[in-house]
C-alpha cells in the first residue's frame, strides 16, 4: 500500500446505461455502475462501464481519513466492464483509477463476510508480553487474532494458534496500549467479539483527591499513600497503619489493618479510627470507635464491628448503615438508580478503580480507604455516564480523562449546583 498523493477527478458512478451524467470532460471511462448486492471483502465482482483499457492501473483508496490506497492486482478487462477481487478489509473506499490521468469512479462500501462461528469466551484484558484466549466452536485452522484501534482502524495482527473450540494469540511487549476492538478473521470473513478489550499496564493507585465547589470556598478531601517495590503499602496521609495477622470464627484468618487518625485530621477533616478486617483481596468488616454518654454525663467510646458483605459474583452490596440499596446490574454497581449506564464504550480499565464506589467515598472515608488499598470487590464493567442528584432529578453528565492505557485519572460532575471533580493517581 502507499499514500494518495495526486489529486483525482470524480466520475460518477451511478445513473441510467444511455445518462451518463456527471463525467468530466476527458474522462475516458463512462457508464460506471457498481453491484447493487452487498459487497463482501474477498468477493470478485464485476464493474460495468465502457472504456476501460488493458493498461489501466486500479486502486481502492480508503475513505477513513487515511489516505492509504491498495493497488488492485489481476483485475480482467470485459467487453462490458471489468472483473476485479476486492481484498480489502471492511469499510468505504474511492475507487480510482490511473488512464489518461487519474480519475475517481465513486464509493464502493465493502462489509466483513460474516463467519460461523459460535464464540463462549472472550478476555477483557492482557498484559504487553502476555497471551490471550477467545473460546467457542467452528474455529478454522488459519483463524487469526486481530487488535483494532477503535479510532483509526489499525490492526494488528497476533501471532495465533488456532484450535476447532479455541485460539490462543500471543500479545506482543510492544502491542498499542489502551482500549481496542478484538477481531477474530477468518476464510476472509471477520468478527468482532469485544469492543472493549484492554491491553494495559498494572499500575496501582496511590491517591484519591476530591474537590467540592470551586474557588477559595471549595472543599476537598484527598487520601495518598506510599508503595514499596512489590506494590505494598508503607504509608498513608491523615493515618498511622498498622497491620497485625488475625483468625476468629465468623471471618477465619485475616490481617487487621488499623488506620489512626492524627491529631490534625480529627480536628480538619473529622476523621476517626478504623480498623479492617482483610482476607487479601477484600474487606471482611470493619470497626469504628462510637463516643457516648453515660447515665452521668460522662464520654466513652464503643466498638461497633460491620460486615462488608458481596453477592455470589464478587460485588459489594453491603457496607454499612445506609447501604442497603447497593445492588449490582449487569456487571455495574449501583444505589438507588442514582447512576445511570448508557454508554457501552464507557468501560472501566480493569485495574483502575471504580468510579461508583469512588463516588460513595465522598461522604464514607471507609470506602475511600478501601479503594486505595484494592479490597472493594470485583468492580464494574462499565463507567456511568451521568450521576442523579436526588430524587426526580436530571442525571448530571459525568465528564472523564484518561491516560493512555486506559485509566481513569479524573472525572467531574455536578452535585445540584455544586462542581464536584474526583482525581486518580497512579504508578
Amino acid at each position: 500500500m502507499s499514500v494518495l498523493a495526486a489529486a483525482s477527478v470524480s466520475c460518477t458512478k451511478t445513473g441510467p446505461e444511455n445518462d451518463n451524467t456527471g463525467t468530466p470532460e476527458g474522462c475516458p471511462v463512462t457508464y460506471v455502475r457498481f453491484p447493487a448486492q452487498t459487497i463482501y471483502s474477498g468477493d470478485r465482482i464485476p464493474v460495468l462501464g465502457s472504456g476501460f483499457s488493458a493498461g489501466t492501473v486500479f486502486y481502492l483508496v480508503s475513505d477513513s481519513g487515511t489516505g492509504v490506497q491498495t493497488e488492485i492486482t489481476g483485475v480482467t478487462v470485459t467487453a462490458s466492464g471489468i472483473e476485479m477481487t476486492v481484498n480489502v478489509r471492511a469499510g468505504e473506499y474511492m475507487f480510482v483509477i490511473e488512464q489518461d490521468g487519474r480519475w475517481e469512479l465513486g464509493l464502493i462500501t465493502v462489509a466483513a463476510r460474516p463467519i460461523d462461528v459460535t464464540v463462549s469466551g472472550v478476555p477483557q484484558y492482557c498484559l504487553p508480553g502476555g497471551s490471550i484466549t477467545v473460546t467457542g466452536l467452528g474455529f478454522s485452522a488459519t483463524a487469526v487474532l486481530a487488535l483494532e484501534n477503535p479510532e483509526t482502524g489499525e490492526r494488528t495482527l497476533l501471532d495465533t494458534e488456532a484450535g476447532q473450540d479455541r485460539l490462543t494469540a500471543a500479545v506482543p511487549e510492544n502491542a498499542p496500549k489502551g482500549k481496542s476492538s478484538l477481531v477474530i478473521v477468518q476464510d476472509n470473513g471477520e468478527m468482532t467479539v469485544s469492543r472493549s478489550f484492554f491491553v494495559t499496564t498494572e499500575k496501582y493507585l496511590t491517591g484519591i483527591k476530591f474537590s467540592i465547589g470551586s474557588g477559595e470556598s471549595a472543599y476537598t478531601r484527598e487520601i495518598n499513600v506510599s508503595r514499596d517495590g512489590a506494590g505494598n503499602i508503607t504509608a498513608c496521609t491523615e493515618y498511622g497503619i498498622s497491620i497485625v495477622p488475625g483468625s476468629d470464627a465468623s471471618h477465619g484468618e485475616y490481617s487487621a489493618y488499623t488506620f489512626s487518625a492524627t491529631p490534625e485530621a480529627e480536628e480538619n477533616y473529622g476523621y476517626t479510627d478504623y480498623m479492617f478486617k482483610v482476607d487479601g483481596s477484600r474487606v471482611l468488616s470493619y470497626t469504628i470507635e462510637f463516643e457516648r454518654q453515660d447515665e452521668t454525663g460522662g464520654i466513652y467510646c464503643e466498638s461497633r464491628e460491620i460486615d462488608w458483605e458481596y453477592d455470589r459474583a464478587g460485588y459489594l452490596v453491603y457496607y454499612g448503615q445506609g447501604t442497603s440499596e447497593l445492588v449490582q446490574e449487569d456487571g455495574n454497581l449501583n444505589q438507588g438508580g442514582m447512576y445511570v449506564y448508557e454508554e457501552a464504550d464507557l468501560v472501566n480499565n480493569p485495574f483502575a478503580a471504580d468510579f461508583t464506589l469512588t463516588s460513595l467515598a465522598s461522604n464514607d472515608i471507609q470506602i475511600l480507604i478501601a479503594q486505595i488499598f484494592g479490597f472493594t470487590g470485583t468492580k464494574s464493567a462499565n463507567l456511568p455516564s451521568g450521576r442523579l442528584g436526588g430524587e426526580n432529578s436530571e442525571a448530571s453528565e459525568i465528564a472523564y480523562v484518561f491516560d493512555e492505557e486506559g485509566y481513569l485519572t479524573s472525572a467531574s460532575f455536578r452535585e445540584g449546583i455544586m462542581p464536584v471533580t474526583i482525581e486518580y493517581r497512579y504508578e
